[in-house]
């Protein structure tokens, strides 16, 4: 018996440090396979996401193989990531941003982040990095010592209809 839980603990371990790779063109409707995906990596990143599929990401349509593959990954406690094919975040809704159980990267491989806040403060952006992009809202703004640690730690920041 002891044998039996020291391996499943062991593949449990590995799974924790595995992350799998795939592209949103690659055919995802063999269930046996993604099973095995699901089993074997707890981070997925899905490649190659654009607008259209986004939308049917948001509203989980499940006749489209790849959402449905990245749906059943969520219960398979999977972390998703989706790297977007497009470089403008204005173009999905923001508020997706930050209620999806997803992380977004850009197709340079640069995470988006954004803040539930109206005012973002120095305390809100001390521990990004410059790997982040910080996506604002309309309504969102950020304090002078905010602002003027984003410019020091070269984080790259996104108001809508301006980018600096």
């Amino acid at each position: 018996m002891e044998e039996i839980v020291q391996y499943v603990l062991d593949r449990l371990i590995n799974r924790e440090a595995k992350t799998l790779t795939l592209s949103s063109k690659e055919n995802l409707s063999d269930s046996k396979k993604n099973r095995h995906y699901y089993i074997n990596n707890k981070h997925l990143v899905i490649k190659d996401i654009g607008l259209i599929l986004l939308k049917k990401i948001i509203e989980i349509d499940e006749s489209d193989d790849v959402v449905s593959f990245i749906y059943q990954a969520l219960d398979y406690d999977c972390q998703v990531t989706l790297q977007l094919s497009f470089n403008a975040p204005f173009l999905m809704d923001l508020k997706w941003l930050i209620d999806s159980p997803f992380t977004f990267l850009n197709y340079q491989k640069r995470e988006y982040k954004c803040l539930n806040k109206s005012f973002i403060t120095y305390s809100d952006v001390a521990l990004l990095d410059s790997t982040i992009i910080l996506v604002l809202f309309d309504q969102q703004r950020l304090t002078m010592l905010a602002r003027e640690k984003l410019e020091q730690e070269n984080i790259e920041f996104l108001e809508r209809g301006r980018c600096e």
